[in-house]
């Protein structure tokens, strides 16, 4: 019976001994099941939402200065070649200077009306009810009407004024229209990279586990930052009682997500760590307060079904 009863005791002692020892030296990890209709998920997808809509509003005004840089090129090309005949064009005539002046006032018109179209074309197109397609039409109509006008002051001005003095007018509208066009073209710059910088936003959304549940459910990890050490791919996850005794192998580690999140840890308090994506083979242990993950020579790299048979 003596000796009985210090068998029971030595191997109660070990037994103790070795699930302290363990306790001591596993990382403790804090289990989350990540849904479509979880909460968190939601607020993502809701983020993810408004940068979607983000890209597509830079995108949209990217195309659309696209358009109006090359309708602003043509008229660039257009006033050189008009600025080259009003330098070569030997003295002359033109028709009737009343006539000429009345088409100007008429011209005038057109300009102002169809910049009040453009203007209402672009707001439009920031509401999403026409298309950039729509607003290009609008700014070449315009661009063509300005043309119009240059055409007319040609002739207005041949009738009446010197070439150097027309010259010097298509001049100062040239530089004016390559004045926007840099201005523009410095605008699609950064348009270029605030797209650039989303893209690259929405790749690192992509490789989140918050991201992924949103269309299917998934088995991760809280994992602070005190823990993170013993946390490594194929490491294998145990489910024990109160987190101390009578561990399960559950399955394992399937992958570390890097950044840094801010949740609550095994203890109930808010602590900063990292995601753990995790490969169980038993989906209730995701509803455990807490997890182990054991860091063995003989179990990481393994998969979780090896773990679980080693039990």
């Amino acid at each position: 019976m003596s000796l009985v009863t210090l068998v029971g005791f030595v191997s109660a002692v070990a037994f103790v001994g070795h699930e302290a020892y363990l306790a001591f030296t596993d990382s403790f990890v804090a289990p989350i099941i990540l849904s479509p209709d979880n909460e968190l998920v939601l607020q993502n997808k809701m983020k993810a939402g408004e940068l979607y809509a983000e890209r597509a509003k830079a995108s949209s005004l990217r195309d659309s200065l696209e358009h109006e840089i090359a309708a602003g090129d043509d008229a660039v090309t257009r006033l050189e070649g008009l600025l080259a005949s009003v330098s070569k064009a030997p003295p002359g005539r033109a028709p009737s200077e009343l006539a000429l002046g009345d088409q100007r006032r008429v011209l005038l018109e057109m300009a102002e009306q169809q910049g009040a179209l453009v203007a209402d074309a672009r707001a439009n197109l920031d509401a999403r009810l026409v298309t950039k397609t729509d607003v290009a039409k609008e700014v070449h109509t315009l661009s063509q009407i300005r043309i119009a006008l240059f055409e007319n002051d040609r002739t207005l001005l041949e009738s009446g004024m010197s070439r150097t003095e027309q010259a010097t007018r298509i001049e100062l509208e040239l530089l004016k229209l390559q004045t926007e066009l840099r201005a523009k073209s410095a605008e699609r710059i950064v348009l270029g990279e605030k797209l650039r910088m989303l893209d690259e936003l929405e790749n690192q959304l992509r490789g989140r586990p918050i991201f992924q549940a949103m269309s299917r459910s998934l088995d991760v990890a809280f994992v602070p930052y005190t823990q993170l050490e013993g946390v490594v791919e194929g490491g294998a996850v145990y489910d024990c009682l109160w987190g101390l005794l009578f561990c399960e192998a559950v399955g394992a580690v399937a992958e570390l997500i890097p950044g840094e999140a801010i949740l609550t840890d095994p203890w109930g308090n808010q602590a900063r760590g990292q995601y753990a994506v995790l490969q169980l083979l038993d989906h209730e242990a995701a509803r455990s307060k807490s997890l182990r993950v054991r860091s063995e020579s003989s179990g990481a790299g393994r998969d979780p079904r090896d773990h679980v048979a080693a039990r």
